[in-house]
């Protein structure tokens, strides 16, 4: 669902006058404009819901956590997605469940295989989640969570309090692995190859945007909630999103008023 790119701008040393007007451009700026500015108007938690909502639903192209849009999202991932929003889960990382077996690079000679679990990051608010600040349904939330067969990690930015089921010994938890060979015929005996991984702890400082500025106004509410990294116990089974909306179901989570619909 993510994917964090990072592009290098070479320039050259040409005298032409339209590379130099280019040039000249405060790029700055603009990403400022395009990417933090709908983002620091927010006053409220449901606010930062909307505005989210917003980036999924392709409105806006960055996000003050993501520089670009999200990567091939599937018509359910959209409409799983915005369902969460509206139980008042923000969704600010994640990829679906996916594996691909005999493919070939298109930059490249050799073959290769993927294979990727579904994993969501998200917050929830301490004072909105549920009414009257009912704590019992923000810990039952936790407690149905716990009782899946999804690895967790969760933290409370509030407290600095978090904990996680990973029992690796290198406190790790792998969510995405290839294996490539120059033969096709032998990828699948080469060894596997771990990409991405889920780390054992979460630090507060890590958990809210545009590096931790105090006063940047959504991480002024993010600081008063709790993260969650979950992940699915297979590679390239299940959907991790209809879990999360099936537990808000079945334990009456309240639904959040979003500014727009869709």
């Amino acid at each position: 669902m993510m994917n964090n790119n990072s592009e290098t701008n070479n320039s050259d040393d040409s005298d032409d006058s339209d590379d130099d007007a280019i040039n000249t451009v405060d790029y700055t700026n603009i990403i400022f404009k395009e990417t933090y500015l709908p983002w620091s108007r927010v006053k409220c938690y449901d606010e930062l819901l909307s505005v989210n909502l917003d980036f999924i639903h392709g409105k806006l192209s960055h996000t003050p956590y993501h520089f670009g849009s999200l990567v091939e999202p599937s018509d359910i991932l959209i409409q799983n997605l915005d369902s969460l929003h509206r139980y008042g889960i923000l969704t600010v990382n994640g990829h679906e469940s996916i594996c691909k077996y005999g493919n070939k690079n298109a930059w490249s000679d050799r073959y290769f295989d993927y294979e990727q679990r579904g994993y969501l990051d998200f917050h929830i608010d301490l004072d909105t989640f549920a009414d009257n600040n009912d704590n019992n349904l923000v810990n039952l939330f936790i407690k149905k969570i716990k009782e899946t067969n999804l690895t967790y990690r969760i933290g409370n930015i509030k407290t600095g309090y978090s904990e996680s089921n990973i029992i690796d010994s290198n406190g790790k938890y792998n969510i995405g692995r290839h294996r490539k060979h120059k033969n096709a015929e032998l990828v699948a005996s080469s060894p596997w190859i771990n990409g991405s991984n889920m780390n054992l702890n979460i630090k507060p400082k890590y958990c809210l945007w545009h590096d931790g500025d105090h006063a940047f106004k959504p991480n002024q509410i993010l600081r008063n909630t709790i993260y969650f990294s979950v992940a699915l116990p297979e590679y390239g089974n299940g959907v991790i999103e209809q879990i999360l909306i099936d537990i808000c179901k079945n334990i009456g989570v309240k639904t959040h008023d979003i500014l727009n619909t869709y």
